[in-house]
């Protein structure tokens, strides 16, 4: 009698240890593909945010040369007229 019990509580706990496993299989392939989103959605987000300060520093490029340019203007026509 006491072999059958024990039988059944292995059995039971074999049976317990393959659902356990099972489900942290599926758990463990979810967080992964989770993980994979996450990390393509964070690049994404990282190369748009790379794209949108190289604008911003092409911009200021820009502005700084309209600057100098403006201010060469100024300047030569000045010494110009003093020759």
């Amino acid at each position: 009698m006491v072999d059958r019990e024990t039988q059944r509580l292995a059995s039971m706990v074999a049976r317990e240890t393959q659902r356990l496993a099972s489900i942290g299989a599926r758990e463990t392939q979810r967080l992964a593909s989770i993980g994979a989103r996450e990390t393509q959605r964070l690049a994404s987000i990282g190369a748009r945010e790379t794209q949108r300060l190289a604008s911003i520093g092409a911009r200021q490029v820009t502005k700084v040369k309209i600057i100098i340019r403006r201010m060469f203007k100024f300047i030569f026509p000045i010494k110009a007229e003093r020759k």
